[in-house]
């Protein structure tokens, strides 16, 4: 009897052992298929796609990339260089006003469904506007802050011929410095407690090596959700991130202007919705960067937002650099996906309030850059 309950307890681990086996097998195949991931790795869930651009920039943005599942295709893929069109750009056309515009997520525009963004929605209605032979290329990658637009202006604007760069940042700043408030850390130029996490930085250890990706799937499963702790007070933390902020922006309008560009900055947007908060810090919505991260309760979250989108106008004033107050327009909860995200009325709202911002100061630029022609 002893024999028989041994025997079938053996036969009990080996289906077991097979089963997993099998599953194992079957995740590895829908992961290669789903995703490319290849079938050995050891690494499956790591930057599975690398967007390799700069050695000066710790990701992105993306390279001869294809978003997934836009209606318009044409509209989600990415060149060489990390500009989402599918033209070539390397040569600019006899009497081209050609605006490049640089951010983050709220830039780049990816979280909606159609496929459209706000700058080649701008492109088209400038056109219409009858501004000419007009050229919007947007450069904006998510999670991008100022030091990586900093980078990018300093290297691509002068190889893409640009005549003005639009650029728009505040909640990736923002955040950087909520992550150093919580890791009760100094805030750095180099927003090193955000920026040098792995979900940026791409450092691997042995703690991300996967040896069997079916129970590493189960485990993951039963963990419990990740809670990101409170962000505590901190306002001399809060003054050191807009003063950061305020200098990136100085240095990104003193760096086009050294290569002929006109700068334009732009104040963000966002959502004052509770619905909308509490969605975003559920993870109910893809934000396109890595995670929600830390976020205080949404009365401090929305003041800081605004005291970010002051320091832009503050810099506009104090440098001279045109600035058109974005957050100061009519918004409403349809025009957004979470806190600061488009969805397709939003992205089209964007572009035309934006558009009649920029119709007055189009005839200037075309001018400044015939003069820089010469």
């Amino acid at each position: 009897m002893k024999r028989e309950h041994a025997l079938g307890a053996l036969v009990s681990i080996a289906a077991l052992f097979v089963s997993i086996l099998f599953a194992e097998v079957a995740v590895r195949i829908y992961q290669r298929m789903a995703s490319g991931v290849p079938l050995t790795t050891v690494f499956p869930e790591w930057r599975i796609r690398p967007m390799p651009y700069s050695p000066f920039l710790a990701f992105g943005p993306r390279v001869n990339y294809s978003a997934p599942g836009k209606q318009d295709s044409t509209l989600a893929r990415y060149d060489e260089r990390g500009f989402r069109t599918t033209e070539d750009v390397s040569q600019k056309a006899e009497g081209e006003l050609r605006i490049v515009t640089l951010g983050g997520s709220t830039t780049e525009d990816l979280w909606n469904s159609s496929g459209q963004h706000w700058p080649w929605l701008l492109e088209q209605r400038l056109q219409r506007l009858g501004e000419g032979r007009v050229r919007v290329l947007n450069g904006g990658m998510s999670a991008y802050a100022t030091p990586h637009t900093l980078i990018r202006t300093s290297f691509d604007l002068p190889d893409l011929q640009a005549d003005a760069v639009i650029v728009m940042h505040n909640i990736n700043d923002l955040t950087a410095t909520y992550h150093a408030i919580v890791a009760d850390s100094a805030l750095n130029a180099h927003y090193a407690a955000k920026y040098l996490s792995k979900g940026y930085s791409g450092i691997r250890t042995d703690d991300d090596v996967v040896y069997s990706r079916f129970l590493r799937m189960v485990r993951n499963r039963l963990q419990p959700k990740k809670v990101w702790p409170e962000v505590p007070e901190s306002p001399e933390t809060m003054a050191r991130g807009i003063e950061i902020f305020s200098r990136n922006l100085r240095s990104i309008a003193a760096v086009a202007r050294a290569h002929g560009v006109e700068p334009v900055f732009l104040t963000m947007p966002f959502a004052t919705s509770e619905a909308l908060y509490e969605a975003t810090m559920a993870g109910e919505v893809a934000t396109g960067s890595v995670g929600v991260g830390p976020i205080p309760p949404q009365s401090r979250f929305l003041d800081d937002l605004r005291s970010y989108n002051q320091a832009i106008l503050a810099v506009g004033r104090e440098t001279g650099t045109r600035v058109v107050d974005m957050a100061s327009l009519r918004w409403d909860d349809s025009h957004f996906v979470d806190i600061v995200h488009y969805s397709n009325a939003g992205s089209e709202a964007f572009a035309e309030h934006l558009a009649k911002q920029l119709e007055p100061i189009i005839p200037e630029i075309r001018a400044r850059a015939r003069i820089k022609d010469r």
